[in-house]
């Protein structure tokens, strides 16, 4: 039920609401934008437009007015009156003439409900005779009006056009009224295509949303389909790799497990076996102290390689757990002979020698995890090489490089990555005891846990592994 509900919700509060009340608010904010931006200046345009036409017809009136003669420069005049009836035809607004002494000589608006003027004719009269054009044109209110001066004393004519700016702003008033009914189309087409838009992501998200349900169902076998090329693929292809991921973890962690069991078995079937014929030799009463040595020195090598593989185990959780190490100075060359110590003594009884190049350096380390690298690759070359063995140590810009390098047959270019895997051997060492092929991977997870990284490079003779830490 409550799975319902959430779905009825979702076209409301979910990311489809989000787009739809996106789209609307752009809408909005994009109409509220044209009217503030568009109307103003169109409005200052039809005022400016209209002031330009009538300070022009001002001027194209002024030989006309200037040619009557003075016996029709008064009130009542039908060649006056004739004139200002002509120019109110073309301009479809209000005609005044004045005298020299303001009187008013004609007007076109002879009704009761005639527009008040537009001030004294005097100050239009200076305004007039101050502009080089002799024309003054401006606003009063809800009227564009200009005024011309004809003629000298005392028979002086002051010509005043006016005309009301509502005729003028029917553009600026059409496209206000039709603004809420492009308001309306606006929202209506914004919410049409948040429906439209959304409907294909959600489909998509259903699908990804499915898959995910499926991988909790199913297992991680069930793929994730990854198609186009937007966000929502972006998601379906990170998560169709974090699948990859974990199925690769998944195949790895059982490949350990069982190469694990193996391991553990062999020794411990081993020590079993040695431990039962014991049993029964003590138990017949027989009496061979050599026979009986060597079953104890079997049962302890073989409880020795159960030990050394079950820290190998251990260690190889505590990499893969992130277990925190220690970061401090630590010097490689002293560290190096006093391990080096360790395996001289061991590689004297073959007839081979241990040598140091390289003076002191500092790395920021962990001085037990360095020291079980060191005893990781070196065991590696005592184990598989031939030869002396190097520790050669150079530091660097940054950083600190170690290398241990023998004599014997080395690792092979398709090998370089291979023996760091998880119980893997190279070619050197199949034939041998050796260990589990847990050292080396132990070591560069190590390395890398550091800030550093352990590596096989190629060499002109034997084997070759560079561990490079950062520099202290």
């Amino acid at each position: 039920m409550s799975t319902l509900r959430e779905r009825a919700r979702a076209p409301f509060t979910g990311l489809r609401g989000r787009m739809v009340l996106a789209l609307v608010v752009t809408s909005l904010a994009t109409l509220a934008a044209a009217a503030l931006v568009v109307l103003p200046p169109l409005e200052r345009r039809v005022v400016a437009d209209r002031l330009t036409e009538l300070r022009g017809l001002a001027f194209t009136i002024r030989p006309a007015l200037a040619a009557l003669p003075e016996r029709d420069r008064r009130r009542g005049s039908p060649a006056l009156e004739q004139l200002i009836e002509q120019l109110q035809r073309r301009t479809g607004g209000r005609i005044v003439v004045y005298s020299s002494a303001s009187a008013e000589l004609a007007d076109t608006e002879t009704t009761e409900a005639a527009e008040p003027a537009l001030g004294p004719p005097a100050s239009l009269r200076e305004g007039a005779l101050r502009r080089r054009s002799g024309v003054v044109a401006g606003r009063r209110g809800e009227f564009a009006f200009a005024a011309t001066v004809v003629g000298k004393e005392p028979n002086r004519l002051t010509l005043v056009i006016s005309k009301r700016l509502a005729d003028s702003r029917a553009a600026a008033s059409v496209m206000r009224a039709a603004l809420p009914l492009a308001l309306a189309a606006g929202l209506l087409v914004a919410i049409l295509l948040a429906l439209l838009l959304s409907r294909s992501l959600m489909r998509r998200l259903g699908r990804l949303r499915a898959d995910a349900e499926a991988l909790g169902a199913d297992g991680l076998e069930h793929p994730i389909a990854v198609t186009g090329g937007d966000e929502v693929t972006v998601v379906a292809r990170a998560l169709e790799g974090m699948r990859e991921r974990l199925l690769d973890e998944q195949a790895s962690r059982q490949e350990f497990l069982s190469t694990a069991s193996h391991e553990l078995r062999t020794p411990l079937a081993s020590l079993q076996a040695t431990l039962e014929l014991l049993k029964e030799e003590i138990g017949r009463g027989a009496d061979d102290p050599e026979t009986t040595a060597a079953r104890m020195d079997l049962a302890l090598r073989q409880t020795g390689r159960l030990t050394a593989l079950a820290t190998d185990l251990l260690d190889i959780s505590r990499v893969d757990g992130g277990a925190p190490l220690r970061d401090e100075p630590v010097e490689l060359a002293e560290l190096a002979a006093l391990i080096g110590r360790e395996f001289g003594a061991r590689l004297r009884t073959d007839g081979r020698t241990l040598k140091i190049d390289g003076g002191p350096a500092l790395a920021a380390a962990d001085p037990v995890a360095t020291a079980r690298i060191l005893r990781v690759v070196l065991d590696n070359a005592a184990h598989y090489g031939a030869g002396t063995v190097t520790i050669a140590i150079t530091p660097e810009p940054g950083k600190v490089r170690l290398e241990v390098r023998d004599e014997g047959p080395g690792i092979g270019e398709e090998e370089r990555e291979h023996v760091f895997h998880r119980f893997a051997r190279g070619q050197a060492g199949t034939g041998g005891p050796g260990g589990a092929g847990l050292g080396l991977a132990i070591a560069r997870g190590l390395a890398r846990a550091m800030g550093g990284e352990l590596t096989a490079e190629p060499s002109s003779s034997g084997g070759r592994l560079v561990l490079v830490l950062p520099a202290a």
